[in-house]
């Protein structure tokens, strides 16, 4: 976390802190499924790591750590891991009573999604979509939680790179056509290969270089999945066939300032 991080207290904010301008850029794609592997054989993490994502409306705070500890005893006793980091972004709305809980069970950072777009707009707008999540009885930072808030509609691929849906679908691989799912722009994506690999790395790398804009580290996000995702071979082949093609370009492309890893 650094000096830069706003301090968020039940969405009152703290923004006397400077922006940090860096030119090279940094894109980490993360897969995001429900597929359960041993965690050191693949180097994949489990995030939250609860028995299902809570609710954070209605649900007693009880029930929130019930769940958390049913999830976590069963990931330490078969897959030897204790998860450090949540990611929640399906609960309509988010309350503050979770940060607390995670922070209490030695999480350290967190990734929600469904804010009201109002909110995100005004964060981003002051580029403050990564904050530290105070309660707002805090007077020391002791229930700091840093948070990281998706900036977009949706966490789906096609509202994930960047700020047009119409050209982020173009790189959700799944929707290749044949596969079964479209893009209900009208533009489906293209299988790439070496004659149009520079045009299509720098189509989705503006679009990573405009989401950039809305944050104040040098370091993009970008989520590659959906719900129901990642259940058959040929979505595993064609997602990264295709994005280690644009990776290795995007990577070998010094005069870009740009490196594109997995998380």
């Amino acid at each position: 976390m650094g000096k830069s991080d706003p301090v968020t207290r039940l969405g009152s904010l703290i923004a006397s802190f400077s922006i940090i301008v860096r030119n090279f850029l940094v894109i980490e794609i993360c897969l995001h499924y429900g597929v359960l592997v041993p965690m050191k054989l693949y180097n994949f993490h489990n995030v939250t790591g609860g028995w299902v994502m809570n609710d954070e409306a209605n649900s007693h705070w009880l029930s929130v750590i019930q769940q958390l500890t049913t999830g976590h005893q069963w990931l330490i006793e078969n897959l030897g891991y204790t998860p450090r980091n949540s990611w929640s972004i399906d609960p309509f709305g988010h309350s503050s009573t979770q940060p607390y809980l995670l922070k209490l069970a030695g999480f350290e950072n967190s990734l929600i999604q469904r804010i009201h777009y109002r909110i995100k707009k005004e964060l981003a707008r002051d580029r403050h979509l990564e904050f530290r999540w105070r309660q707002l009885w805090d007077g020391t930072g002791k229930t700091d939680m840093f948070t990281h808030m998706m900036p977009f509609y949706s966490y789906d691929v096609p509202h994930s790179c960047g700020p047009d849906p119409k050209i982020c679908c173009q790189f959700d691989f799944k929707r290749l056509p044949g596969n079964g799912v479209n893009c209900p722009w009208g533009m489906a994506p293209i299988k790439i290969i070496q004659k149009n690999v520079a045009e299509r790395a720098s189509l989705i790398l503006d679009q990573w270089r405009k989401k950039s804009q809305l944050y104040r580290s040098n370091v993009v996000l970008f989520p590659l999945g959906d719900d129901f995702r990642y259940d058959r071979k040929n979505e595993w082949d064609n997602q990264y066939s295709n994005y280690e093609m644009l990776i290795d370009y995007i990577n070998n492309n010094d005069a870009w300032n740009a490196e594109v890893l997995y998380c």
